[in-house]
């Protein structure tokens, strides 16, 4: 019973603090896969990502580094550039 009071108040302690950049750069990519998402639920698109490309359904097809595409900022603004154009 005390470790685990112990464990919950040293926790707040030794907890590693991230960096701001990492901060900025997780609220980026969570803020434009929202908007890929209704994108995509908007034009009735699925799509899957894997480590190196995004495959979308028709008419999108497979993306990946060739295009530009490595985060989810740069595939929202390619498909949105192919979809409204």
């Amino acid at each position: 019973m005390t470790l685990n009071f112990l464990d919950k108040e040293f926790r707040r302690i030794f907890k590693p603090v991230k960096p701001e950049w990492k901060k900025q750069q997780e609220r980026l990519n969570n803020k434009y896969y929202q908007r890929l998402k209704r994108l995509c639920k908007k034009h009735n698109i699925t799509y899957s990502r894997d480590l190196s490309y995004w495959d979308f359904s028709k008419p999108i097809g497979t993306i990946g580094g060739n295009e530009g595409v490595d985060c989810y900022q740069s595939a929202y603004e390619y498909v949105k550039e192919r979809l409204e154009p």
